[in-house]
């Protein structure tokens, strides 16, 4: 049975990323990084939706999610993945 904690979800969401921010196979980091993208939405609507929000935490999803967006269009151009929707 999975946890669903806050900390455990949070220990989720930073595995995914670093695994996404880490990964050295090209063919896997588009879904590493989709992978860690909605695990990094769940947790952002979770914390938006449990008071009161704690806006450290926030901040660090933003900035993660922000993070793998970037690493997305890095790739897109260099063109090891497709561009964004």
């Amino acid at each position: 049975m999975r946890q669903s904690s806050p900390e455990f979800r949070n220990a989720d969401w930073k595995q995914l990323y670093l695994a996404a921010l880490f990964e050295n196979n090209k063919a896997s980091v588009p879904m590493k990084i989709a992978a860690a993208q909605r695990a990094l939405k769940m947790c952002r609507s979770e914390l938006l939706n449990r008071p009161p929000s704690d806006a450290r935490e926030i901040r660090a999803v933003d900035t993660a999610l922000f993070s793998l967006n970037a690493l997305r269009n890095c790739l897109a151009i260099s063109g090891s993945v497709s561009p964004v929707a």
